[in-house]
């Protein structure tokens, strides 16, 4: 097995070890890109994007670096900011019906988020 895609495996658990003890807190997702070297900033962009698309996420540029994305599902929308470089991307919760005031969110968000960042791995490393 290639050692970029050990590394994404093993990254993926830690990330779903850590968010299924972490309960009712935020998830912030900050990884390393794991594709090829040569890979573009429009590669990185588009893998995102279609994360987005397979995760049930409407993901949109907003410029170089960042993207946005909103999820719908019944009552509940959720709203994120996504940056990115070649070497690392981040997704921060913008807005959320699932978020209370006290900064905890319901444990579909960060559900929703998991699945969102696995999918955005598995497009990185389909680059």
């Amino acid at each position: 097995m290639p050692i970029l895609k050990m590394i994404a495996i093993l990254a993926t658990a830690l990330a779903v070890v850590s968010v299924g003890c972490a309960g009712r807190q935020p998830v912030n997702i900050n990884s390393p890109i794991v594709a090829k070297p040569d890979a573009t900033p429009s590669d990185i962009a588009k893998a995102i994007i279609r994360a987005g698309v397979n995760s049930s996420w409407r993901i949109v540029e907003q410029g170089p670096g960042q993207l946005s994305g909103i999820r719908i599902q019944g009552p509940h929308t959720a709203a994120i900011n996504i940056s990115y470089t070649t070497k690392d991307y981040q997704v921060s919760i913008r807005e959320s019906s699932l978020s209370s005031p006290d900064g905890t969110v319901h444990r579909t968000l960060n559900r929703w988020l998991q699945e969102l960042d696995q999918q955005i791995r598995t497009q990185l490393l389909a680059i």
